[in-house]
């Protein structure tokens, strides 16, 4: 994947977020939503590293991208997936 098509991609999912999924579904869900995403995607990355598979290393870009996502809907107070205090 190219670096343009990547940031495009990344651009969308923003969009669609602000626009749309804050609308649905409440921030603490948003939040969780790309926590996972970001975990499956650095599996995946993970998985091509380990398989020397050099066309797929927009996954990496992808994880970081949904970490960042994720920060951005982190609040503080909240509990975790265990049910303590953060």
């Amino acid at each position: 994947m190219d670096l343009k098509f990547a940031l495009i991609a990344g651009f969308l999912v923003v969009v669609f977020t602000f626009y749309y999924l804050e609308k649905e579904i409440s921030k603490s869900e948003i939040f969780w939503l790309y926590s996972g995403l970001a975990i499956l995607m650095g599996f995946i990355s993970l998985y091509n590293v380990i398989y020397s598979r050099q066309s797929f290393e927009y996954y990496i870009l992808m994880g970081v991208f949904f970490i960042f996502m994720a920060s951005l809907y982190f609040e503080e107070g909240e509990t975790n997936a265990a049910g303590r205090a953060t």
